[in-house]
């Protein structure tokens, strides 16, 4: 049974098994990421607000060549505000978004997964373990949205379905679906000499 307080223990204390698979998230989880983020979506609201106020409430502007376009302090002062509050709300979700997912952790091992949010954090912590053990089969979904969004659906022996979104924060979401799907292969031919996934969709 796999003990996920344990596996976080070893990788905190750099004795983790060569054969572990660990992701860490990538740089664009950063905090600063979060502010530099914020900061293009207030410029942008202030830039493409102040052009839509201007063609709609006074569109006499645009064809008065001695007036500038940030000229009108009655345009200007209320998109710049609100462009800074937007540009503060934007970077204080990424932020705290950030914060989390740069203290995530992802492992793969040989006999299951382990992702853990908050690991530095003994109050917030939570894991998701799954236990090849328990799966019968393992089933990749892809689904488009807005962007590619990659989710396992995993089969217990019990009969209970899960959906297993994995994060883009690791890298390659799709690789990793692979690896487990692979993984989750190798381990049952290992103990039962079959393959669950022989005439499965």
């Amino acid at each position: 049974m796999i003990s996920p307080l344990q596996i976080i223990q070893q990788i905190q204390e750099d004795q983790a098994p060569t054969n572990w698979l660990i992701f860490r998230p990538n740089r664009l989880t950063s905090p600063i990421m979060g502010i530099v983020l914020g900061s293009f979506g207030g410029i942008f609201t202030m830039i493409f607000g102040t052009l839509f106020v201007t063609a709609i409430i006074q569109p006499t502007l645009l064809n008065q060549s001695n007036v500038t376009l940030f000229g009108q302090l009655a345009i200007t002062i209320p998109m710049v505000l609100l462009s800074l509050t937007i540009s503060a709300v934007i970077s204080l979700r990424l932020m705290k978004q950030a914060k989390m997912k740069g203290d995530s952790v992802l492992i793969l091992l040989p006999e299951g997964v382990v992702s853990c949010a908050y690991i530095n954090d003994d109050v917030k912590r939570s894991y998701h373990v799954i236990e090849y053990a328990d799966i019968a089969y393992i089933r990749q979904n892809i689904e488009i949205t807005s962007f590619r969004r990659t989710q396992l659906d995993l089969q217990y022996k019990s009969g209970k379905w899960e959906r297993w979104r994995l994060m883009n924060i690791y890298g390659s979401h799709e690789w990793i679906a692979q690896r487990v799907i692979k993984d989750h292969l190798r381990f049952v031919k290992a103990r039962s000499g079959t393959s669950p996934y022989k005439n499965k969709p």
